[in-house]
């Protein structure tokens, strides 16, 4: 199949371009297949448990296979290992943490063993939550990167978003900062003084909507997404570029 197409696909269910690492983690062979044993390298046991468990809610088995028929927790478990930066990994390791907490104080008890109803009540809100919580970073990030940052107590970041906590930077040329009032993290270039990246902290909200984009994107890539779900054709035919959807019942992973 033709991966740019499906992943076009992919980015129209999820309302927003597909990510860089998620992109390079398709183009460059990593897919969603059926396994009938699943051997995690990225994940420990446990992660991985929870990883799947959420991927199950977020595309259940319907009349066609869901997240875990179509070998989705092996497809995120490669793109994080092979296509993720370290820092990208550490954050995402540790909202998976973050994400079991959450479950434990809301559910009262670990995701994976919470019923159905539960995990679906706890995975609806997140949704909600991160979504807020994306859109937030983002006018945070149009206002603030490439701005010059200077030193606490003389700042306007600081006057609207408080003291932030300093943490040590990956980079030991970068400064990093969270701030807890817009709940964003940022890091500054040393040399110029100027903020280079902001990035939500690693909590359950980052979880959720990093799996959701990684569990739809292995989906519809895979070949139960594009051909039971979507429609999918080898060679396509003649291009109708205005069809209503009733006439042909359901989108194109091919075109």
């Amino acid at each position: 199949m033709n991966r740019r197409e499906a992943l076009q696909r992919a980015g129209l269910v999820l309302g927003y371009a597909v990510s860089a690492p998620v992109l390079a983690g398709i183009m460059n062979g990593c897919k969603a297949s059926p396994e009938l044993t699943y051997k995690p390298v990225f994940f420990n046991e446990d992660q991985a448990r929870i990883v799947e468990s959420l991927a199950q809610v977020i595309i259940p088995k319907t009349d066609t296979g869901g997240a875990i028929e179509a070998g989705v927790p092996h497809f995120i478990d490669q793109v994080l290992e092979q296509c993720y930066k370290k820092r990208d990994q550490a954050r995402y390791l540790e909202s998976i943490k973050a994400f079991d907490d959450e479950s434990k104080a809301l559910m009262g008890d670990s995701f994976i063993d919470l019923d159905e109803a539960k995990k679906l009540e706890l995975a609806t809100k997140l949704n909600k939550d991160a979504v807020e919580s994306s859109r937030n970073i983002e006018r945070v990030k149009r206002k603030l990167v490439g701005q010059l940052y200077t030193e606490p107590f003389s700042s306007d970041i600081h006057k609207e978003y408080g003291t932030p906590e300093m943490a040590t930077a990956p980079d030991s040329l970068e400064l990093k900062a969270y701030f807890r009032t817009g709940n964003f993290n940022m890091t500054v270039d040393k040399k110029t003084n100027k903020i280079k990246e902001i990035f939500g902290s690693p909590d359950a909200r980052h979880f959720f909507l990093t799996t959701k984009e990684l569990t739809v994107s292995g989906f519809f890539t895979s070949q139960i997404g594009a051909e039971q779900v979507l429609q999918y054709e080898a060679v396509p035919g003649a291009f109708h570029g205005c069809v209503p959807l009733s006439e042909v019942g359901k989108a194109w992973a091919t075109s």
